[in-house]
């Protein structure tokens, strides 16, 4: 059973923000927000300082896809297949990972964060990934205070099943390879 979110419960003191990329196409880089008004109108006007505005063409191919019920029909099959991929990758890290690794099961999106034995640093172990044909975003990335050292995030979205399962094992073969 889905939780609610956050929004659901306090629309008016929490900001749901999200991304069309994933369900329409990357190269449109839209988004939206939802939350209090004074919020929202903060939110445009910093974005208009970045940026000045989104690209008029790619609002309006957002806009005739949503209109035409596209995401309605999508949405469900970009679950379903991001649900397969992941499955694949799970099967495959139980299978090659070594034992001192760790893994998050997500519940919604196309990462998995993995956490590697003590003391691989995945900053120092990317160049030897990258040789063996994967890559990843090391987990320091992620941290402001240093942390994630042992920690790197993994997508699953754009390769097929099968492709998925050699990356992973190719990682692991890297990794057995750094443990010594």
């Amino acid at each position: 059973m889905a939780l609610p979110s956050l929004w659901s419960l306090a629309p008016d003191l929490v900001v749901q923000a999200g991304t069309f990329s994933k369900v329409f196409c990357p190269g449109v880089r839209l988004g939206w927000a939802v939350g209090p008004r004074d919020v929202v109108a903060q939110l445009a006007a910093a974005k208009q300082t970045t940026d000045q505005c989104a690209g008029g063409l790619g609002q309006r191919m957002v806009e005739a896809y949503g209109r035409a019920g596209h995401f309605e029909r999508r949405i469900p099959e970009a679950r379903a297949l991001y649900a397969s991929h992941w499955r694949a990758v799970e099967g495959a890290l139980a299978r090659h990972m070594p034992p001192g690794c760790e893994w998050s099961e997500p519940t919604g999106g196309f990462f998995t964060w993995l956490r590697l034995p003590a003391p691989l640093d995945t900053v120092a172990l990317r160049p030897a990934a990258i040789d063996a044909g994967v890559n990843y975003v090391p987990g320091r990335a992620f941290y402001v205070d240093g942390r994630g050292a042992d920690e790197l995030r993994l997508s699953f979205s754009h390769l097929s099943e099968a492709d998925l399962g050699t990356a992973v094992e190719r990682l692991a073969g890297v990794i057995r390879a750094h443990l010594g």
